[in-house]
């Protein structure tokens, strides 16, 4: 109805007009019964007259409050609807957002088990890295405890050749060539030594 329309407004879904005519279909149809049922109870009764049977004006009153209420009670049932639908809707985009977050949530933790396992290789690196080190330093020290103990070698055999007296028979040339040979093996590196 027209006063239906103008207070739901075109909001309405047409299952709310329907349910309100069918209401309102109803209540007219109870009224003219109401009606009816008053007219021959009038004619029935002995001195009453036609006028009688006409609605008084406070039936008019209910039946126009009891459409109010009703027209009321339709448009608060489509307000619920409504709210409903927003109620549902903001369900829906909270259901997504929580899927992103758990996605996001498993992401993250794959890529830190990852890193993880990427730090643990790298700490093993590290480690095999610091063995080599002291392995390569503890060489180093051999070599140079070698060395100082070539050196002192030839500084022992240049002390012997000094002190060694010439002999009338021999060479000192021979000697001395014997010396630079014993001199410069002892002078090579300690690691063609090894070779």
């Amino acid at each position: 109805s027209w006063m239906f329309w103008r207070i739901a407004g075109p909001s309405a879904s047409p299952s709310v007009n329907e349910k309100m005519e069918t209401v309102l279909f109803q209540l007219r149809h109870v009224t003219r019964e109401r009606d009816e049922l008053r007219k021959r109870l009038a004619l029935s009764s002995p001195g009453t007259t036609f006028d009688d049977c006409r609605p008084n004006s406070k039936a008019g009153h209910d039946y126009e409050r009891l459409k109010l209420q009703c027209m009321k009670a339709m448009a608060d049932l489509q307000s619920l609807q409504n709210q409903h639908s927003t109620t549902l809707k903001r369900c829906e985009e909270a259901v997504k957002k929580a899927d992103f977050y758990h996605t996001l949530h498993s992401r993250l933790a794959s890529e830190h088990t990852q890193l993880k396992d990427e730090l643990e290789a790298v700490r093993q690196d590290n480690i095999q890295l610091v063995r080599e080190h002291n392995h390569v330093k503890q060489a180093c020290e051999e070599l140079r405890r070698l060395r100082e103990d070539d050196q002192r070698e030839v500084a022992d055999m240049r002390m012997l050749h000094q002190q060694v007296p010439v002999m009338r028979e021999g060479s000192p040339d021979v000697l001395n060539k014997l010396y630079d040979t014993a001199v410069d093996k002892l002078d090579q590196p300690a690691d063609q030594k090894t070779h």
